[in-house]
């Protein structure tokens, strides 16, 4: 007997999708991801936390922005002593603020806004 989650792994193609079983065993449509080439970089999390503040806070809030840029800077010394949690702690380091943004802000209390955000 096949329950839905062993439907799932023999997905039928549907013009250019997948039909994907949910747990409930009713079909949803799904985009199919495209393969990564070898020119595929995966990107680091404090690419992407380094990033996701740029686009919060560097034109909104550049004091704020300039801020965040220095404590990344400081957060970036403490490698040679965290080793593999570097980037994770550069990371935090990037997101601490974002919840200042204009475009998060909606508690009012910056932690919480930026947390909302986050994935």
């Amino acid at each position: 007997m096949s329950g839905p989650l062993e439907q799932s792994r023999d997905l039928p193609k549907c013009n250019g999708r997948k039909l994907q079983w949910d747990v409930l065993g009713t079909s949803q449509r799904v985009r199919e991801r495209p393969p990564l080439g070898p020119s595929v970089r995966v990107m680091s999390q404090s690419e992407w936390a380094a990033q996701t503040a740029r686009t919060f806070l560097e034109n909104e809030i550049p004091v704020r922005w300039a801020h965040t840029k220095r404590v990344a800077a400081q957060a970036r010394l403490l490698t040679p002593i965290l080793g593999t949690d570097a980037d994770l702690l550069e990371a935090a380091a990037w997101l601490h603020d974002i919840g200042y943004s204009p475009d998060l802000a909606v508690t009012g209390f910056h932690p919480l806004d930026g947390a909302r955000y986050l994935p």
